[in-house]
């Protein structure tokens, strides 16, 4: 308890670097000796600074390893270092991995097979749709899912997973007890309870903009592939999928329309040879090609409720992209009140819904 206590106060100091850290931790064979070296012999190591010793001085002095313990216990929050086998190990091998996390839940698994789904915040319907369902498909198959909880790709993934009642993990840009999207505070709880939200920044960081390329980078480090849903030409989710690449993980992506802005990015990654994605069942297959997971047969197909012959036409009309009453109308020769009623109806059975004045796309 004592050494996790000292690790705690060790990726607390500012102005260390995470590679400065751990050459300490070697260096004084152990944050507890770390903590009680003095500045001569600290300075004696040769590899530091004058103003890095002055920071571990300065941090004797205003960091209580117990007291930093003590608060992290209160807001019942975990912390891991590097240093302690509990560490993911997919994580200690990538490019300036963290010094330590703090987290809430259950960390992954090592023998757990884990996926990252991301894209845009702004997402359309079909990209929230796909992200859903592939989400739904890998956790039924076994497969936990990573991303960063936030708005749309994002959540889309974390909630097909947890409908499938699988594992989730959420690595947040702020400190994990901020919830950020505020919106997001039911899915937080969800996943804090059934999965793990992690972050390496202090607990009280608020979610600035610098925050969320390093969150990327752990995004990725975890998983043993990156999926990209739905990307616009620059975009946070394509500097993951290059760092997943730099990290070797499979980068797959989810094709779109050529001239739609949300789909440009995706593209873009198949044309530069990311696994193109033509169903969830072959998607499936890739993923889990060289693992040791068993094959699993799953019943892929949709089951809709039972709709009369005018309601299947005009859900079948409806794309995941926005179709307007006008379209409906012209297409299925139906008259304007009863495609209004129909159109209802698909909409209370959640199979459908509205983007906009009277134009719907599909939701399921």
């Amino acid at each position: 308890m004592s050494e996790q206590k000292h690790e705690l106060w060790l990726n607390s100091i500012k102005g260390l670097s995470i590679i400065k850290k751990t050459k300490l931790c070697e260096k004084a064979h152990g944050a507890t000796n770390l903590y009680h070296t003095s500045e001569k012999e600290l300075r004696s190591y040769g590899f530091l600074k004058d103003a890095e010793v002055d920071a571990i001085i300065k941090a004797k002095e205003s960091l209580d390893p117990d007291y930093l313990y003590y608060e992290l216990h209160e807001k019942d929050i975990s912390f891991v270092s590097i240093e302690d086998e509990n560490y993911p190990e997919r994580l200690k091998n990538i490019y300036e991995k963290p010094y330590g996390l703090y987290y809430t839940g259950a960390l992954p698994k090592k023998s757990r097979r884990m996926t990252a789904l991301i894209g845009a915040r702004r997402c359309s319907a079909y990209g929230s749709s796909e992200a859903f369902e592939i989400a739904y498909i890998l956790s039924k198959a076994g497969i936990g899912i990573i991303s960063g909880m936030a708005r749309g790709i994002d959540s889309a993934s974390h909630r097909g997973c947890l409908e499938a009642d699988g594992y989730t993990c959420a690595v947040l840009g702020s400190g994990i007890d901020v919830c950020y999207p505020p919106e997001n505070k039911e899915l937080y709880e969800l996943i804090k309870n059934k999965g793990c939200i992690i972050s390496e920044f202090p607990p009280g960081s608020q979610p600035v903009a610098k925050h969320f390329p390093l969150r990327n980078r752990i995004i990725s480090g975890l998983s043993d592939s990156v999926i990209v849903v739905e990307a616009r030409e620059k975009s946070g989710s394509l500097i993951t999928a290059e760092l997943a690449l730099q990290q070797n993980r499979d980068v797959y992506a989810v094709p779109g329309r050529i001239n739609d802005p949300m789909s440009y990015g995706t593209n873009k990654l198949i044309e530069c040879g990311a696994g193109i994605i033509v169903s969830t069942s072959r998607l499936l297959d890739n993923i889990t090609k060289d693992s040791d997971m068993p094959k699993i047969e799953l019943d892929l197909e949709k089951k809709l409720p039972s709709l009369s012959r005018e309601e299947q036409m005009i859900y079948d009309l409806i794309d995941y992209y926005s179709t307007s009453a006008e379209t409906l109308m012209t297409e299925s020769g139906l008259e304007y009140g009863q495609l209004l009623q129909i159109l209802f109806s698909l909409s209370e059975a959640g199979l459908i819904k509205k983007t906009g004045q009277l134009n719907y796309v599909k939701a399921y």
